[in-house]
């Protein structure tokens, strides 16, 4: 991610919606930790399933009022954006992942289809515990 980050951050600075998604929840706080600190505050936020109930549904409300109001540029994710999140991004930097967490990610960049909406979607090697994660000898490393 750290090589990344300048790309990211160009994106961001331009005014553009950012979404990242990381496989861990420990990934999501070290990366979001990490890219806040590049931001004017209150133009982040971080989503996980670590939260309780309460915070979750009121980052989740956050998160779709943003689809609105574009009260902040950056998410930093785990798997919980995937689904039941009509969230609309111009990029996504996402942690490889199995092709069907891959397209789920995706999913959520220029939901639109705006030919004129510059988007892109950059998947970026996976950190080891991935591997444990989504446990499928092999799946992970085929092209990274």
């Amino acid at each position: 991610m750290r090589k990344l980050s300048p790309r990211l951050l160009r994106r961001l600075k331009a005014g553009r919606k950012v979404l990242v998604v990381m496989n861990t929840v420990d990934e999501v706080i070290r990366v979001y930790n990490e890219l806040k600190q590049e931001l004017p505050e209150n133009q982040s936020l971080c989503y996980h399933s670590r939260f309780i109930v309460r915070d979750r549904q009121l980052k989740e409300k956050k998160i779709l009022d943003n689809e609105i109001n574009c009260d902040f540029k950056l998410l930093v994710s785990s798997q919980v954006c995937e689904m039941s999140l009509d969230i609309d991004y111009d990029y996504l930097f996402t942690e490889n992942a199995p092709i069907d967490a891959i397209v789920q990610r995706a999913g959520r960049v220029n939901r639109g289809r705006d030919k004129k909406k510059q988007s892109e979607v950059v998947i970026f090697k996976h950190s080891e515990i991935s591997e444990k994660i989504y446990d499928v000898p092999n799946i992970l490393k085929k092209y990274f």
